[in-house]
């Protein structure tokens, strides 16, 4: 199964294209801090990473539908919803925070805690660590000590 992932629910285009044959190393990946961006290259760079990975079409769609930016969410589960429209192929939706928060803990084997900025001087959160995704939150920057202190005594 040839699946496509993508997210630009933040300043980030993220773009990965994976195969069955090796489902957990993609098969092309393009990453860029692009603010203000996304609305007119995320197509543009999902053409090339499918013609970088000779791919005609995925087989699934992955991409992240928040939290983040209103506009960046609005544009990935758009893009997300209109490909798997005129593909014929399923659309899977996840959470941003879950998502960073668990390759992260893949990655070290520690509790890992993502924060993204959502204005206003709070942030949404999240933790993942030995019992899985902790839940999302939006949190003021005075809370996250309180929040997030059972990582000490782990």
């Amino acid at each position: 199964m040839n699946s496509l992932f993508f997210d630009v629910t933040n300043n980030w285009i993220i773009i990965e294209t994976y195969s069955d044959t090796s489902p957990k190393i993609p098969v092309y990946s393009f990453k860029g801090f692009f603010p203000r961006e996304s609305s007119f290259r995320l197509v543009k760079e999902i053409e090339v990473a499918l013609l970088n990975s000779n791919f005609q079409k995925p087989d699934m769609i992955v991409a992240c539908n928040g939290p983040g930016s209103f506009t960046g969410i609005r544009i990935c589960v758009s893009t997300a919803r209109n490909f798997g429209q005129i593909w014929n192929t399923p659309v899977v939706g996840i959470n941003s925070i879950e998502f960073y928060s668990e390759y992260y803990f893949q990655k070290s084997g520690k509790p890992s805690i993502v924060f993204i900025e959502g204005g206003q001087g709070k942030f949404f959160s999240g933790i993942y660590d030995k019992k899985g995704f902790g839940g999302c939150y939006d949190i003021a920057k005075e809370e996250i000590a309180l929040r997030f202190s059972k990582l000490e005594s782990e």
